[in-house]
């Protein structure tokens, strides 16, 4: 078995993502006049969404057995919920908003962190060489995009609907690969 790359690129794309989200999602609310105290509750109770949907998706994944197609869902469903973000700045439909884009956006970890473990079992490839692709993505977009966005935090969707749209073409050049097998 070749390196899978296309598992290192994907994960250099999520975590790079995931960098732009945690790091600027708080200044971009406040950005557009979100209250400290309306900030800490659209973080904290779109949480218990998450934890819902993380055993729902992974329910879904494990009876289907179509961990590529689930993961094809969630990325392009959080692409397109990312770039919601930017329809209204409406408290309410924010709140629905972050927990819907949350339900899609997280679940994608432990998807894919069991895709590739089933893909590396029995090859010479270890996870830790895929998933450092992770750890690479987002320390170097954590130092590229506050450069980037100067103080301009409306951005960050942007930025994050492109990463899952590059996450997107990976999962889709997956799929038709094992339709070829």
């Amino acid at each position: 078995m070749d390196f899978p790359i296309i598992y290192l690129l994907m994960y250099i794309a999520y975590y790079s993502g995931q960098a732009v989200y945690n790091t600027y999602l708080n200044l971009y609310l406040t950005e557009i006049g979100m209250s400290a105290t309306q900030i800490g509750m659209l973080i904290s109770v779109s949480t218990v969404g998450v934890l819902v949907s993380q055993l729902f998706w992974g329910r879904v994944s494990d009876r289907s057995g179509k961990k590529l197609r689930v993961l094809q869902v969630l990325y392009a469903s959080a692409a397109v919920f990312a770039m919601m973000f930017y329809i209204s700045r409406n408290y309410l439909f924010i709140f629905i908003l972050q927990t819907l884009f949350g339900m899609m956006f997280i679940p994608i970890v432990p998807l894919s962190d069991d895709m590739t473990l089933e893909k590396l079992q029995g090859s010479q490839w270890d996870f830790g060489q895929i998933r450092a692709g992770g750890t690479l993505g987002y320390s170097l977009t954590s130092l590229v995009s506050g450069f980037c966005l100067k103080n301009h935090y409306s951005g960050i969707f942007w930025w994050i609907a492109g990463s899952l749209f590059l996450c997107l073409l990976c999962i889709m050049r997956l799929i038709r690969k094992e339709k070829k097998q």
